[in-house]
């Protein structure tokens, strides 16, 4: 569980063969709504989420999450490459 006060965040991570890993602090909510996207599993030994990368997952990312779904800069880049190419 999220500790009190302390906003919880949803980070992004892209890697190699079109994989998004998902990393989320321990919060039943939180891992509920992961399991409402397809394709996602769970990765025991890293402890994060890994979903298959399409050109909608983003926003449905953020339609889920909203404001605690956190992009870093080089995400957001290597998202629009992908989204354009």
């Amino acid at each position: 569980m999220a500790r009190e006060g302390k906003i919880p965040a949803v980070k992004l991570e892209f890697v190699k063969d079109n994989k998004v890993i998902i990393c989320v602090p321990y919060d039943q909510a939180l891992i509920k709504k992961i399991k409402t996207i397809s394709g996602r599993r769970w990765n025991p030994k890293e402890k994060h989420w890994e979903v298959p990368y399409s050109k909608n997952l983003i926003s449905k990312l953020q339609d889920i999450f909203g404001k605690i779904l956190l992009l870093t800069p080089i995400s957001t880049l290597i998202l629009y490459r992908r989204h354009f190419q």
